[in-house]
């Protein structure tokens, strides 16, 4: 990264609430969706093979990383927060729902006691995990800072 000059305080501010943002959108996204879904892989792909249709996956299904979307709310000068979505809607009987909510929930066809298969939550687990490996989110924020030219250190 070139060096830069800046005329003042609110400048560089500025500078560096878009890097913030950048590494939060990149780096940190990154980190979070790939523990997202390998704990989607173990805990719902994982646990069987389906005989009745066959699984979209990394192809407009559930591990399609294009069907995750990010809203990121607050400031880079205070506190952000990524809420991450995965819009995948089903197919035949449970056209126009979310995937992801029929394999968590209790309400969906994963969570009915009539098909016999009981929920498969991925998410809380994903986030548990994250929490106890804090080094996960602590390096994808130093490689997004150096990508940026800026080596940083992350307590």
């Amino acid at each position: 990264m070139a060096k830069r000059q800046y005329q003042n305080i609110s400048q560089v501010s500025n500078a560096m609430g878009i890097v913030v943002a950048d590494v939060v959108m990149t780096e940190v996204r990154d980190a979070i969706v790939k523990v997202w879904l390998d704990h989607q892989d173990e805990l719902v792909y994982g646990v069987y093979d389906p005989m009745q249709y066959v699984r979209r996956g990394e192809q407009g299904g559930l591990a399609d990383e294009s069907n995750i979307e990010e809203i990121v709310t607050g400031s880079v000068n205070k506190e952000l927060e990524m809420i991450l979505t995965n819009t995948t809607r089903g197919a035949n009987d449970a056209a126009g729902r979310f995937i992801n909510e029929l394999i968590e929930g209790t309400a969906g066809f994963a969570g009915d006691p009539e098909t016999g298969m009981p929920p498969r939550p991925y998410t809380e687990p994903a986030i548990r995990y994250l929490q106890s490996n804090r080094d996960i989110i602590s390096n994808a924020i130093r490689a997004g800072f150096a990508r940026h030219g800026i080596p940083v250190r992350v307590r």
